[in-house]
């Protein structure tokens, strides 16, 4: 299944679920259909569930779980059926009044809703026909505690397994981390972030006078913002003491530039909530941080960078989401392998591109170079899982756990080549696609 059979998957299921949301809305808010409680509870409990199956659906076609998928679409076909069957119950014993619009509305709705089982039939069909699915191990195979290192120098736990070779990703051809809020590194096994400390343009004398007043108007700010003496929405407060830290720590000064934008953007939002004392100290804090930003190589260099990026159209920035959703869910469901602290840094991607208004080249190019460090370091970590089981020294458990992961990056790249060829007209990422389905097979020989 290739990316545009992927795409067109996603796209018929997004129908599936408008269609769901209108007819609902429709049968029970138009039409001049009035329905006693308890059928207006039968109704909602199966528009839920339909709705759910289908999002799961898409959930489960993002991260190639195509399996899942092709079970989820079959759920939402018999509650269809069943959305039907009431329906024509509805119409059949509908003796209160002869209102001939409303049963023509009803037979419309079923009509719809029909016609969408052919569709969901037809692509249930495909999706379990498809060879490749997502390995799955339960959680009692899965029985590696998440502070545990991953890999083991233990004897294998079960039976040897005569499991071919496979050759580690030439990693000669992989260039270094970019300059990015966010890059990453691999050690004992598991994927972190790697915070950065940051280099003055000048002898660090004006640098470090600003950021000691920073320190103070942020100290000032939490104080004001204190949940005891105060009505501030507690994401702000909460947005605010996240900047704090990272300027008291003095690490990643892109990350904290960038957050200063997402917080103005909050600010605003609650602006009208907000004294007018605390919306200018909220202001001038903000203001203050780009300019300490500008103190620091890396923060310049980022905006050349980012200057030169091409801008993306709606469609491959909405591409970009859903990918930053897959690697979310990976690493959610692959617990132990990444950080805590890299889940967070995928939550804070998501919300530099989350609200189309305010999306910029700068916050795309950004998610865009943030997300090509977390496959360099992926392919890393990856190598290294190799290396170990092909000395047949891991744990099964483990490996399925690395099949887990490897699967949901599997996915993950093939969106990311696209865009990332836009952003950076190199190659490697293509080719760490079309290597990663081999890695897979190669894990699920241990299964």
């Amino acid at each position: 299944m290739d990316t545009a059979d992927i795409a067109a998957a996603r796209a018929e299921l997004a129908r599936f679920h408008a269609i769901i949301v209108d007819v609902q809305f429709r049968f029970l808010s138009g039409g001049g259909i009035v329905v006693t409680d308890n059928v207006r509870r039968i109704f909602d409990d199966l528009f839920a569930d339909a709705e759910r199956d289908v999002m799961e659906a898409i959930y489960a076609l993002d991260r190639g779980d195509w399996d899942s998928s092709s079970r989820f679409i079959s759920s939402y076909i018999g509650i269809v059926d069943k959305v039907n069957g009431v329906f024509s119950t509805f119409v059949i014993n509908d003796h209160s009044r002869k209102n001939d619009k409303s049963k023509i509305d009803i037979f419309n709705n079923v009509k719809i809703l029909t016609d969408t089982v052919f569709s969901a039939r037809n692509l249930s069909r495909k999706l379990s026909d498809y060879e490749l699915s997502l390995i799955s191990f339960s959680e009692e195979e899965i029985d590696q505690d998440e502070g545990e290192d991953f890999f083991s120098t233990d004897p294998v736990d079960s039976e040897e397994v005569d499991s071919p070779k496979i050759v580690p990703f030439d990693i000669s051809t992989v260039p270094n981390q970019d300059i990015s809020p966010i890059q990453y590194s691999v050690r004992d096994g598991r994927i972190f972030v790697a915070h950065a400390n940051s280099t003055p343009i000048d002898d660090g004398s004006i640098a470090a006078a600003a950021r000691e007043a920073l320190v103070e108007h942020g100290e000032h700010l939490l104080d004001a913002m204190d949940p005891a003496r105060s009505q501030v929405d507690k994401r702000l407060t909460k947005a605010i003491a996240a900047l704090h830290e990272k300027i008291v720590n003095r690490t990643d000064v892109i990350r904290l530039g960038l957050s200063a934008n997402i917080c103005e953007a909050m600010r605003a939002e609650y602006k009208d909530e907000l004294p007018s004392a605390l919306n200018g100290m909220l202001t001038s804090y903000f203001r203050n941080i780009q300019l300490y930003a500008s103190q620091f190589q890396e923060w310049h260099r980022f905006l050349e960078n980012a200057t030169d990026a091409v801008s993306l159209d709606p469609d491959a920035v909405k591409n970009m989401q859903g990918l930053l959703e897959i690697i979310s869910d990976t690493t959610a469901k692959s617990r132990g392998l990444a950080d805590e602290d890299v889940i967070h840094s995928i939550e804070w991607l998501k919300k530099l591109i989350a609200d189309p208004r305010a999306i910029t080249t700068k916050a795309v190019f950004a998610v865009g170079k943030s997300l090509e460090n977390f496959v360099i370091a992926s392919v890393k970590w990856v190598n290294d899982v190799i290396a170990e089981a092909n000395k047949h020294v891991k744990k099964v458990a483990s490996i399925g756990l690395a099949a887990v992961f490897v699967s949901g990056i599997c996915a993950a790249v093939a969106q990311f080549v696209p865009i990332s060829q836009i952003l950076s007209h190199s190659n490697f990422l293509a080719d760490i696609a079309a290597w990663l389905p081999k890695v897979l097979e190669f894990l699920k020989s241990f299964k």
